[in-house]
């Protein structure tokens, strides 16, 4: 946890998610932080989102391989979202860890 997270974790609300993400130094990619504030928003409204390959290739302009890379470094073993198991196997719904639950947890009502 870097620095800039620490003070903002123990402040008490948090005004936008992201204005804060982007202040978060292992979300200085632009993919990174979409990607991230997508499952956010869609867990807070009680929604599964599917991060499907092709679909975020043609919104960030990517090739798959390189959405796989994205999806990779950031739903990591300390990452910031995580791939649900569905009737055993991987799937592509990702749901967000304690780290983003934490943040989101802090975030005012309108803050989404």
């Amino acid at each position: 946890m870097s620095h800039h997270e620490r003070n903002h974790a123990q402040a008490k609300h948090i005004n936008d998610l992201w204005l804060y993400l982007q202040g978060v130094e292992e979300l200085k990619k632009l993919e990174d932080l979409a990607f991230v504030f997508t499952v956010a928003r869609q867990h807070h409204h009680r929604l599964n989102w599917t991060a499907r390959g092709i679909e975020l290739g043609r919104l960030l302009r990517h090739s798959r391989s390189t959405i796989t890379r994205i999806l990779k470094r950031i739903a990591g073993r300390n990452g910031w979202v995580k791939r649900d198991r569905r009737w055993g196997r991987k799937s592509n719904v990702y749901t967000p860890t304690w780290r983003l639950l934490k943040i989101m947890a802090q975030v005012k009502k309108g803050g989404f």
